[in-house]
């Protein structure tokens, strides 16, 4: 029973309501960037299309709009920046902006840190790597190439009671790294639609029904498959890279 119900979900994911109206309303982009909150973005992305064109943002934790804000408006700082080892999350963290990143290294969550070299050599690979994205993401957005910005909103931003100026400060920072042909698609869960505030020229808002929980984003039976998978065939990319399969770093 249990293989034919996946069978089923995975039917759904594919032919279901969703996805076919999505596939009727389908825009392809140039460049599809992920500004966070977490990994699912673009692990999502990664499902749906089989490569992920890394960003600064697409492996990282960020709190909320305010955070990604300011990390927006000093780029230039992050890859000599202050880091710290995040032991708990097995990530780096950013001292001055908060934002969390993932180096290549990993180990058991149970088990012992590794060696103080590896964990020296990991992070210089981190600031190489976060240089070189710093770099694309301004050449990304600054560019005449139809452009996807895209941010998962956080509960913070959703029960802020101040999400309009908070976006509205998202667009204008993004005005002021030289942003041309771009939108700005934001992702709620269902339930928080309705909070959404007017969208502008720029911004665009769909949802899924539940995003999954915050240390199981990359759990792909979790939330909602198919309603990603629907807004994934909605904003989808014009050119399917050949790079980056089934490796998320650049």
């Amino acid at each position: 029973m249990s293989k034919i119900r996946k069978l089923w979900k995975t039917a759904v994911r594919l032919a279901g309501p969703r996805t076919v109206r999505a596939a009727l309303h389908r825009h392809r982009y140039a460049q599809i960037v992920p500004l966070g909150r977490n990994c699912e973005v673009a692990y999502r992305f990664f499902l749906r299309w089989g490569f992920v064109d890394s960003s600064v943002f697409a492996w990282s934790f960020v709190k909320d709009i305010p955070m990604l804000v300011s990390t927006l408006k000093s780029l230039d700082r992050l890859p000599s920046g202050e880091f710290e080892l995040a032991e708990r999350k097995h990530m780096w963290l950013h001292r001055e902006s908060g934002v969390l990143f993932h180096g290549k290294l990993s180990w058991k969550f149970d088990g012992p840190l590794p060696p103080e070299d590896a964990l020296r050599s990991d992070l210089s690979d981190l600031r190489k790597r976060l240089a070189h994205l710093v770099d694309k993401l301004k050449r990304y957005i600054a560019n005449d190439e139809e452009t996807l910005l895209i941010y998962k909103l956080a509960d913070e931003d959703v029960n802020s009671g101040d999400l309009g100026p908070r976006l509205d400060s998202l667009e204008k920072t993004l005005d002021g790294l030289g942003a041309r042909n771009w939108q700005l698609l934001i992702i709620c869960q269902d339930a928080d639609m309705k909070k959404m505030p007017k969208a502008s020229q720029r911004r665009i808002y769909r949802s899924v029904r539940e995003f999954n929980p915050g240390s199981r984003v990359t759990w792909p039976e979790l939330g909602d498959p198919a309603g990603w998978h629907a807004l994934f065939t909605e904003f989808a990319p014009k050119t399917i890279l050949k790079k980056a399969h089934a490796f998320k770093f650049e």
